[in-house]
Formats: structure tokens, C-alpha cells, sequence
């Protein structure tokens, strides 16, 4: 099921970024919940539940979900509740990550990627970026590049 649920994610962030360049905020919208609802999906189709750094992960997936939800609303009181859900979500994400096992490995495999696919949005915002009359469109863009990558 979550090999499913991983491709789902991945047609989701692939519509969320055709929906992006064709300026259909309906599709966006419709896209960027449906890759935010497949990561928890995915958490919990591998027992997420089942232990402390688990559930810890499940919080922070959820709560960037609110985050995700309410940032798609233009209100000022939404961006706020958007930003709070996105920083207690990334404080989930820390304990998960200090309750975990430590393994230096691992961490190194996850962050290689992590970097190389940031490095390399951050040189396109760069190099694209004087010529783009919409910078928040390539800021959405590097966000979605480093949830291509969470998929995997």
C-alpha cells in the first residue's frame, strides 16, 4: 500500500507543478492537499503509530498539512496559522529525529539527496530568478522540488 500511496504523492506533486505553470490556482489547490494528504497516508501505511518516532512524524506530516491548507488561503490570519502549524511541525520533526536511532549513515544517505536537489533549485532561483516576474512561483517551485524528493 505504500508504494501506492508514494506514487500517488508523486502524480500529486507532478499535477501541483503543471498547475503551478499554467497559473490554475483550483488545480493547485486540489494538488498541493492531495501530496500533503499522501505523505500522511503514507506514514501511517507503515504503522507510523507503532513507536515514538513515528508518531512523531505523523504529527509533523499532519500538522504541515494545516500549514499547507491554510497557506492557500490569502487571509492574514490564515498565513499566521499556516506559519504556526509549519513551525510546530518542523519542532515534531526535531524530536522525531532526536528519539530516533542515530545512525550517521543514514543520516548521510538522506541528506545527500536532500542537498543536491536544494542546491540545485536554489542555482535555478538564482539564475531564472531576475528574469521571472513572479518570484513566489519559484519559491513554490524549490518546495515542491524537496517534496519530489520526500516522496522517495
Amino acid at each position: 500500500m505504500a508504494r501506492i500511496l508514494t506514487l500517488a504523492c508523486l502524480a500529486a506533486v507532478a499535477g501541483l507543478l503543471l498547475a503551478e505553470r499554467l497559473e490554475k490556482p483550483v488545480a493547485h489547490a486540489v494538488f498541493k492537499l492531495g501530496a500533503s494528504s499522501a505523505f500522511v497516508l503514507v506514514a501511517l501505511s507503515l504503522d507510523a503509530t507503532a513507536s515514538v518516532y513515528g508518531r512523531w512524524i505523523l504529527a509533523a506530516l499532519a500538522l504541515s498539512w494545516v500549514g499547507d491548507a491554510a497557506l492557500l488561503s490569502r487571509g492574514g490570519s490564515a498565513f499566521l496559522a499556516g506559519l504556526g502549524a509549519f513551525l510546530i511541525s518542523h519542532l515534531c520533526f526535531a524530536l522525531a529525529f532526536r528519539t530516533g536511532a542515530s545512525s550517521l549513515d543514514a543520516f548521510l544517505v538522506a541528506l545527500v539527496p536532500e542537498l543536491g536537489v536544494g542546491i540545485a533549485l536554489d542555482a535555478l532561483r538564482d539564475l531564472r530568478g531576475h528574469h521571472l516576474p513572479n518570484s513566489q512561483h519559484l519559491q513554490d517551485t524549490s518546495t515542491n522540488g524537496i517534496r519530489v524528493s520526500g516522496c522517495a
